[in-house]
């Protein structure tokens, strides 16, 4: 039978960064945090000049993705 795949919940910080977001601090590739692939939205925001966000998904071989970025 198939094996269901996990759907990751992005976790954000409790105490975001002043002026920012809930994924602060998300500035470094290591410090990416997971986005689920089931459509859940993420609101991000640039609150400073240079601020950088990550963000990493965990995909399969052979399935398409969508992936849409509004500014």
């Amino acid at each position: 039978p198939p094996t269901p795949t996990p759907t990751l919940t992005p976790t954000p910080n409790s105490q975001p960064a002043p002026g920012g977001d809930a994924y602060e601090t998300d500035d470094l590739c290591t410090q990416a945090r997971p986005v689920s692939t089931d459509g859940q939205i993420q609101s991000r925001t640039i609150h400073r000049a240079g601020d950088i966000d990550w963000a990493r998904m965990d995909g399969s071989a052979g399935v398409e993705y969508q992936i849409e970025v509004q500014i």
